[in-house]
């Protein structure tokens, strides 16, 4: 069994937080690389502002008065084309961003609406720019890589769980990466990083040019800076990369029933305290607190976790799942259920995964024991390529014939018939219809007293009605349901029997 084997998920685990780390890796050098063709725009602003004016450089660097100088004639003229040109841009980045990029865009748009313009002004202004422009090309690279890793890791988990290929909605991912985690989320943190990178260079500016720091000190101290945010960058990067690849296991641990998980820390010369500390302990799923007892504990935290213990796959949604089908016919929750007018089903695995899996009927006979007393009728159907479905209808029927998304022919089906519904005793007119209909192999039903079923060849019936003529003084209604049962299965060319519950 692969769900009980440890090292299985130790590996694969460490597989995926491994191809999670990679990508990391390819979008902070994306990240790097934005940055450093920016670097070099501004360098060059940079030079052209020490270049104009190196008649007027006094002694090691360009005099304060000069760099404070307002723009005219043609500097200004360019100016005005280049500042326009900025705010076009800024207007059309402003609908996908956050406040943080808005607070780095407030300069520009002020700078825009003054007719006094200095040469200083203008630096800083076209520095701004620059980083505006990386920023929003950054957040699209780690956008796109963290989209990737939580689509990634969270279908993997659950076909390793041995379920259907796992499908999650763009409309999760897209909650999961803007959700804040210790304050903030992914883009505001990018943000965060360049608005400080701008601010520390354009210090850096005002202060070289007021001490007059020629252009290669100038140019060397921008370096630092820069080499300063790229550390920052790998940091987030690394960090931002971890949170998202636990954040979609932890989601595909909710959605598939792990109940219990247990804390696995990469173990080696680089292993933090705290994570080497929880390494091997067992934490309740619906209590997992990233940074208190799930990852990442810390920055660039490598730990992962790996299933330990499994819900009942039988067990029954929860009770805010009880909502008026009608009313979200055709969505899909988290978990895969799927709302049909009347009812509503899910896939929870395959037989040929599961502990069951040797023996269908015995998956059959085991989900009877958990539906036998319930008010409204439920079902377990086993599908000819061993799909496993939990269907939900009322108290007297399960509209199977809405369910399009299970193939029916050649099925196992069982299904309760609570107490006082309109066929407690034996099938349906709508259960013969429906073996029918639905090309179905095997149907059962399931009262509190006997068991019912249904097939063409899976079992000998018995010749009830030559029973029962022996005894034709003692007919009752139970009698006389149960030959009625007997003939409607012999027209339609089926075997049908019945047997009570604790004698089968």
């Amino acid at each position: 069994m692969k769900k009980n084997n440890k090292e299985y998920w130790e590996k694969r685990q460490l597989a995926r937080e491994e191809l999670s780390f990679n990508k990391g890796t390819k979008a902070y050098e994306e990240y790097v690389k934005i940055l450093s063709k920016s670097k070099k725009e501004i360098e060059n602003k940079i030079a052209q502002l020490y270049a104009k004016y190196q008649q007027e450089v006094t002694k090691l660097g360009i005099d304060k008065i000069q760099a404070n100088k307002l723009l005219r004639g043609t500097e200004y003229k360019e100016w005005r084309y280049d500042i326009g040109k900025y705010v076009e841009e800024i207007e059309k980045l402003k609908k996908s961003n956050p406040v943080e990029f808005r607070k780095m865009s407030v300069e520009l748009e002020t700078l825009a609406y003054r007719s006094r313009i200095s040469r200083l002004d203008s630096l800083k202004a076209g520095v701004d720019y620059e980083l505006i422009q990386a920023g929003e090309k950054i957040k699209g690279k780690v956008t796109d890589t963290l989209a990737d890793v939580y689509e990634n890791t969270y279908t993997s988990f659950v076909e390793d769980l041995n379920f259907k290929k796992g499908v999650i909605s763009s409309s999760t991912i897209k909650m999961a990466l803007e959700q804040e985690w210790s304050g903030a989320n992914y883009s505001s943190r990018i943000w965060s990083n360049i608005d400080n990178l701008a601010k520390a260079i354009k210090n850096e500016v005002i202060v070289g040019l007021n001490k007059g720091i020629n252009y290669r000190t100038m140019s060397q101290n921008i370096a630092k800076k820069f080499d300063t945010s790229y550390k920052n960058a790998e940091r987030l990067v690394r960090t931002e990369t971890a949170h998202i690849q636990n954040q979609a296991t932890l989601m595909g641990y909710k959605d598939s029933g792990v109940v219990k998980y247990e804390f696995l820390a990469v173990l080696d010369s680089r292993t933090s305290h705290i994570c080497a500390s929880l390494n091997g302990e067992i934490f309740k799923t619906e209590n997992a607190m990233e940074g208190e007892n799930y990852p990442p504990m810390h920055p660039r935290c490598r730990s992962t976790t790996v299933p330990y213990e499994y819900s009942d796959v039988f067990s029954d949604e929860p009770e805010k799942e009880e909502l008026k089908n009608d009313d979200n016919e055709g969505t899909i929750n988290n978990n895969g259920t799927v709302f049909v007018e009347g009812g509503r089903y899910r896939n929870i695995g395959n037989i040929n995964a599961t502990e069951y899996k040797d023996e269908p009927l015995e998956l059959l006979r085991k989900y009877e024991q958990k539906i036998v007393k319930k008010s409204k009728e439920n079902a377990l159907v086993i599908a000819k390529n061993g799909d496993i479905y939990i269907l939900k209808g009322d108290e007297n029927s399960i509209p199977s014939h809405k369910m399009t998304k299970i193939n029916f022919e050649d099925a196992l089906y069982t299904h309760n018939h609570p107490k006082n519904s309109n066929h407690e005793w034996g099938f349906s007119n709508d259960d013969f219809s429906s073996f029918t209909n639905l090309k179905l192999k095997y149907l059962a039903a399931i009262d509190e007293k006997y068991i019912h079923e249904l097939s063409k060849d899976m079992f000998e019936m018995k010749n009830i009605l030559s029973e029962l003529n022996k005894s034709p003084d003692k007919m009752t209604y139970e009698r006389w349901i149960v030959i009625n049962q007997y003939k409607k299965a012999k027209e339609k060319g089926l075997r049908y029997k019945r047997n009570e519950i604790n004698k089968r």
